[in-house]
């Protein structure tokens, strides 16, 4: 559980995050507060993540020609960058 922002009670499921969109905020079953991701955390790991993709395409697939490890790296990758969405961008209130 995650905690809300507005009350700091955990009541908030991590897993709902995973869900959880600008258009689709959460509301909190302690206090009814609507809850979002962060804009600011948001833009910023998604700029992380475009430019690690950048790179990793370039180090992995222009000069070492190597699908499979490419392929590979972009689904751990990925799911790195869901995990950090779950368990470390914090939420705000709308």
């Amino acid at each position: 559980m995650r905690k809300c922002p507005n009350c700091n009670k955990r009541t908030i499921k991590i897993f709902n995050k995973s869900f959880l969109t600008n258009h689709k905020p959460i509301i909190c079953e302690n206090c009814n507060t609507k809850v979002g991701f962060s804009k600011m955390w948001t833009l910023i790991m998604t700029l992380i993540y475009v430019l690690w993709l950048i790179y990793y395409f370039i180090v992995n697939f222009i000069i070492d020609v190597n699908f499979l490890r490419f392929i590979i790296g972009l689904i751990i990758s990925g799911i790195i960058m869901i995990f950090i969405q779950l368990f470390i961008i914090p939420y705000e209130k709308r």
